[in-house]
């Protein structure tokens, strides 16, 4: 129907967007199996990755393909709630996609990163198909680009965004990857960059603080404990630290004239900076 409905319309559609959402269930159902290990003959309503923030609900996946010209659906298909995603794309790149029309006469397949997996992309190339997807960037790869790219020596693309292309041959496909940097992103990662700092280097400052208040029995004692401390910053570096040799005297306050002290304690003193 889809394909009559393009044809009438006389809709030739350049792309086709495939994704995968949930809906959440209310009420209360079971799935009986005569073997659990049994494949589900239907769709199951049980618990999965929730999209609407309900885990606790059972749910029902619904995997759609849209046409980019006017949006009209041209493939669905009603997944059990646990569907997972990547599976799900495999699955239909390797069985449907080349039966549906509009799907085969369009240049581009667009998905989100769930398309991107190795025996996905090689599925693709080997039907010929172009794919359009935000690559992982748990991927090694990804991240080495990522981190070499520089924002100078990038193209402004308008609105504080930049771009530079990169060649990839993951899966033994061979891909053009957009590196894509925002000001208005690197400006929020500098804020929050920032805030950490200054969190972590006043935990730091707040537990030097209390090491300075603690008395030793010996400068060995002290110094042992100051090395230790010292291993554990991560945010600060100790600077002009000391050992300092202080009397202890029996009573609390101002000791009297001529009295004596019962022992002596050694304290660290020291600052730190970032």
């Amino acid at each position: 129907m889809a394909e009559r409905v393009l044809e009438h319309l006389n809709i030739k559609p350049t792309a086709v967007h495939l994704d995968i959402t949930s809906f959440h269930v209310d009420g209360k159902y079971e799935t009986k199996r005569d073997n659990e290990n049994d494949a589900p003959t239907c769709i199951e309503l049980v618990k999965g990755y929730s999209r609407d923030h309900r885990p606790e609900l059972n749910q029902v996946v619904l995997e759609m393909i849209s046409e980019n010209q006017a949006g009209i659906p041209i493939y669905m298909q009603a997944l059990s709630g646990n569907t997972n995603d990547q599976k799900a794309f495999l699955k239909l790149s390797r069985e449907h996609i080349d039966s549906l029309k509009a799907a085969a006469q369009s240049r581009y397949l667009i998905g989100d990163a769930a398309l991107y997996t190795e025996e996905t992309i090689k599925t693709l190339h080997d039907r010929g198909r172009l794919f359009v997807t935000r690559v992982p960037q748990t991927l090694k790869e990804a991240k080495s680009h990522i981190e070499q790219a520089q924002l100078s020596e990038m193209e402004e693309l308008g609105n504080g965004y930049h771009g530079s292309w990169a060649t990839s041959h993951y899966a033994g496909v061979p891909q053009q990857w957009l590196i894509v940097k925002s000001e208005q992103d690197a400006k929020q990662q500098q804020a929050t960059l920032e805030r950490n700092i200054t969190k972590h280097t006043s935990k730091e400052q707040k537990q030097l603080s209390k090491l300075m208040n603690q008395g030793f029995a010996c400068e060995l004692d002290a110094q042992k404990a100051l090395s230790a401390f010292e291993s554990t910053l991560k945010w600060c570096e100790l600077i002009e630290t000391t050992i300092v040799k202080k009397a202890k005297y029996q009573r609390s306050g101002r000791p009297k004239k001529g009295e004596q002290p019962e022992g002596y304690q050694y304290f660290i003193t020291g600052a730190t900076s970032q």
